[in-house]
């Protein structure tokens, strides 16, 4: 088991402090901190940013997190998803031309019924076939964890 790593703030547990209707006064909160929040803190540059969700039950801090480094050394290859063709790339190639066949097939059949049924699984299929042919032995891939979805 590796040990903790050590926490910027061990000693502060955010306070809340919001306005309310009556001029001068403040409506303050004490809050414990939770392993999620010490989570985002402990990344590198995270911190807290003026603002918060508050419900019945729950309160939502946000903390702001800089965009992870994009690297430019390895080789990028975009994928676009269509709308005829299932997957094209950077490269021009394409991948699922019977896309729009299978989809074509969907509409044209009567919702619930067990060939609306087959046709969603053929639909399935053929997307887990067309990921499988992506050259994925020649590009590095990257979590999406580490982009800036993760705000």
């Amino acid at each position: 088991m590796s040990p903790p790593v050590p926490n910027r703030f061990p000693y502060r547990d955010p306070v809340i402090k919001l306005s309310v209707l009556k001029k001068g006064e403040r409506l303050t909160i004490p809050t414990k901190r939770t392993a999620v929040l010490n989570k985002w803190l402990d990344e590198p540059s995270a911190k807290l940013i003026q603002g918060c969700a508050l419900s019945e039950n729950s309160l939502v801090l946000w903390v702001e997190v800089p965009d992870a480094e994009i690297k430019t050394d390895d080789e990028v290859l975009a994928v676009d998803v269509g709308v005829n063709n299932l997957l094209s790339d950077s490269n021009g190639s394409h991948y699922g031309e019977e896309f729009k066949k299978i989809r074509d097939k969907i509409k044209r059949r009567k919702p619930g019924s067990k060939s609306r049924e087959r046709a969603f699984r053929q639909r399935e299929n053929l997307i887990n076939r067309t990921v499988n042919q992506l050259p994925w032995g020649a590009i590095n891939t990257t979590s999406p964890a580490t982009s800036a979805s993760r705000r």
